[in-house]
């Protein structure tokens, strides 16, 4: 999103959330470093709704990322036990030997986990509650990886830039 963008997305805060939101211009390039890299105003006005819908409070950008990630990828609210009943699905209906077929037939993000698990571990297991007891573990860590990375904007030397010119306005 562009300055302005973000600008007029903090004005639809204030709007939704009155004078619990407190801005200046210190606190506008502060959620511009902490949002702007949002491809689309659209989306983040919507998770700020979101946002609105289930909180009093105003939004801190970690919470309208978090929204955003749901909004724009809603296969990634699978919870564990979900991913894991379709990957014994997947294994079930294809078995050890059709290991592509399977993958595909799966999430990206469930089928990432069960790749890192392994196809024929998974379908040849003997012990199914040990074997979803650290799948589940192993799907939490990566749905906690993916969302951290999915909050972070690529670091350019705009945004350095941006940060730098903030903190030496406000040491005066």
């Amino acid at each position: 999103m562009t300055e302005k963008e973000v600008s007029d997305l903090l004005l639809f805060m204030v709007s939704l959330f009155g004078e619990r939101l407190k801005l200046n211009q210190f606190s506008k390039q502060a959620w511009f470093l902490a949002i702007g890299h949002i491809e689309s105003a659209e989306i983040a006005r919507a998770a700020v709704v979101r946002c609105a819908q289930v909180s009093p409070y105003p939004p801190t950008p970690a919470e309208i990322l978090k929204q955003i990630s749901e909004i724009a990828e809603p296969s990634s609210q699978i919870d564990g036990a979900e991913a894991w009943g379709l990957a014994i699905k997947a294994c079930r209906l294809f078995g050890a030997r059709r290991e592509k077929e399977g993958l595909l037939s799966l999430p990206g993000h469930v089928r990432e986990v069960v790749k890192h698990f392994g196809w024929n571990e998974l379908c040849l297991t003997e012990n199914l509650d040990v074997a979803r007891g650290e799948f589940l573990k192993m799907y939490a860590s990566f749905t906690i990886r993916r969302q951290q990375q999915k909050a972070l904007p690529p670091v350019s030397e705009k945004l350095t830039a941006l940060a730098n010119k903030t903190v030496k306005a406000l040491k005066g």
